[in-house]
């Protein structure tokens, strides 16, 4: 016989523990992922994975006014589905996907959302995502991607030089510490890198982007030296500067006003 989680944990709670958790819920953590290619390094789930891990310690952290949904475990990967393995949704699916979970549990009472983000392809989606929720149906929403939470501090002791952030020091570090299970140790790879074709849209912190398949960017899915730097420590110490980043965040965020919705709002998906 199972007992009642000691977070908010939804997938795992009944109907009757959720009703009597709901007065004192501020917001709903919906970990979001893909499932698709990191090489030799860490396995399909990654994603999903760490974004799983990471709500739970945030839930954790901030008890009792979050609470952890069940997590989204497909995302956008089209530039990854060259390799075994990968899958993908269609933006318009995610998005409406995120829309309409977000939206289903406001009609329980619920104003506030907050998607924990485990894939970088997400990014540009769930911008458009948490728009809609807040200017369309009266929502509170906001977005995160783990993997970027606190990792640019980590940059002197990890960054090896090398076009990163995917299966890279950084990523496979986080692994390490969130989803040990998933990370193939004994296999690490560097990334076998193919030249860009353009400046200044690779790198630690690129801030100019196009698109591509991932074999256009690197041989074998991986990108940076995750044998020459990755490890647990350098896991935590990144996932500990995030979560105290996002638990001031969200603490300032459940303070917010829920902005009023109607009814149809939150049932018809097709309101102007």
């Amino acid at each position: 016989m199972g007992d009642a989680p000691t977070i908010h944990e939804l997938g795992l709670m009944t109907s009757p523990e959720v009703e009597a958790a709901l007065p004192e819920i501020g917001c709903v953590v919906i970990p979001v992922g893909s499932c698709e290619c990191h090489g030799p390094n860490i396995a399909l789930a990654s994603d999903a994975g760490q974004a799983t891990a990471y709500g739970r310690l945030i839930a954790q952290r901030m008890h009792p006014l979050l609470a952890l949904a069940p997590t989204l475990s497909y995302g956008l990967s089209e530039h990854h589905m060259h390799f075994a393995g990968s899958t993908t949704l269609s933006p318009q699916t995610f998005m409406n996907v995120c829309i309409e979970v977000a939206t289903n549990f406001a009609r329980h009472g619920i104003g506030r959302f907050f998607f924990m983000n485990g894939h970088g392809g997400n990014d540009a989606a769930l911008r458009l995502v948490c728009d809609e929720l807040y200017e369309g149906r009266g929502l509170r929403s906001g977005w995160a991607t783990c993997g970027q939470l606190g990792a640019l501090e980590q940059a002197e002791k990890l960054y090896q030089g090398f076009d990163v952030g995917h299966a890279c020091e950084f990523e496979t570090s986080s692994a390490l510490h969130l989803c040990p299970e998933l990370v193939r140790e004994s296999a690490l790879a560097r990334g076998d890198f193919v030249p860009s074709p353009v400046r200044h849209a690779r790198g630690l912190n690129s801030q100019i982007h196009y698109s591509y398949y991932w074999e256009e960017r690197t041989r074998n899915a991986v990108l940076g030296d995750a044998p020459a730097a990755a490890s647990a420590e350098h896991g935590r110490e990144i996932t500990e500067r995030g979560l105290q980043m996002l638990s001031e965040f969200l603490e300032d965020f459940c303070a917010l006003p829920v902005p009023a919705h109607s009814d149809r709002q939150l049932s018809d998906p097709s309101h102007d």
